[in-house]
This record gives structure tokens, sequence and C-alpha cells, in this order.
């Protein structure tokens, strides 16, 4: 019996190129993973850049998605949750701030979140220093 593959999402801001840990880290998982087992999608929020065209020759399924002032803007949640919501994802994971990209599939799908924050100076957690 094949079993159907997990379709999983990886939510990044922006594709530039640079010294951005989240997008090698990103391109390491979509490289590593089974393609038998995991179907990758990588969606941009804040533009693609040249990194869209990297990740499509990599096999990975790209998508952007015009939500760039984040929590604040209600349009761009709605396209998120309109795109998100057919695609049946088995995990969210977050590489970009915002908790609404989290809150959303929470509250509507049974997909599973794991938010990843990148590059946070040691001790702080979402703005508030730990003891």
């Amino acid at each position: 019996m094949r079993v159907k593959p997990y379709n999983v999402l990886h939510v990044l801001g922006k594709g530039e190129p640079g010294g951005n840990s989240a997008l090698r880290f990103v391109r390491a998982l979509c490289n590593g993973l089974s393609r038998e087992r995991y179907r990758t999608h990588v969606w941009f929020l804040d533009g693609a850049g040249p990194l869209a065209d990297e990740f499509r020759q990599a096999g990975v399924q790209v998508r952007v998605l015009n939500w760039a002032a984040g929590d604040c803007d209600p349009v761009g949640a709605w396209r998120f949750l309109r795109a998100f919501r057919p695609e049946r994802f088995s995990i969210l994971h977050q590489h970009c701030e915002g908790r609404f990209v989290r809150l959303l599939p929470r509250m509507t799908t049974r997909a599973k979140v794991v938010l990843h924050l990148h590059g946070r100076p040691s001790g702080t957690l979402l703005g508030t220093r730990l003891p």
C-alpha cells in the first residue's frame, strides 16, 4: 500500500539572497527530505526574489503572497488563509515573524505548526528577555 506524502509548507518573508540563515536552513531541509514521503512547498510573504527559481529547480513548489504588512494587514491574512486551506498541509514550518501566520492555520485546519526563530539574540524570545 502506497502512503500519501505529507504536504509540508515553509513560510518565509523575503526570498533575497544574502546572510539569511532561514533560507539556507529551508534549502537544506528541502534537499534532505525524501520526495516520496514529503511534498515540500515554500511560500514567500514579501516577494520571492531570485531564490524562488532556485527552490523551483530543486523540485519545491513555490508561491508568493502579498502579506508584507503582517498582522496589521487583514487583506493579506485573508489571501494567506484562502490559499492555505485547500492545500491540506500536514505541517506548517514558519521561519518569519507574524503571529497570524501560525494562528490562522491552527484555528482552521489540522496542520501541525512549527515556529522557528532564526537569528534571535541569545536569551530572548519574542521580544521578552529570559532569565
